[in-house]
């Protein structure tokens, strides 16, 4: 459980080992009322200024960003989904390749393309 209490704030717990193609879930829930606030899956994570991140907010919307060099970069921009719920949520990535693919509670969402990180660790 990882609770979040400073506004505009990332934090995260990796997961032990590095992988290439795997399929990634967790369940993240946002307590109902909150205002907007998101939920993430990090993933290829190289360091702390070098990873993916697949995001889910409590007002139905995702992304896909890549952080290299402590540089943000938008892959999908904040896309609205009747999929992802406001409260509860299912996220998966599944990567193959150069191939990225996005889940909520097991709806494919997107799928996109990028070698930056070709593997890492998950958190």
């Amino acid at each position: 459980v990882i609770e979040v209490k400073e506004p505009e704030t990332i934090v995260w717990a990796r997961v032990g080992g590095s992988y290439d193609d795997a399929r990634i879930s967790v369940d993240a829930t946002v307590p109902p009322g909150t205002d907007v606030a998101s939920a993430g899956l990090i993933f290829h994570y190289q360091d702390e200024d070098n990873f993916y991140l697949f995001s889910v907010s409590n007002d139905g919307y995702y992304a896909l960003e890549l952080l290299q060099s402590n540089e943000w970069t938008v892959l999908i921009d904040w896309t609205p989904s009747d999929a992802v719920g406001d409260s509860s949520n299912r996220m998966r990535v599944e990567t193959s390749g150069d191939r990225i693919a996005l889940y909520v509670n097991d709806e494919l969402l997107e799928e996109t393309s990028d070698s930056t990180f070709g593997e890492g660790e998950v958190a």
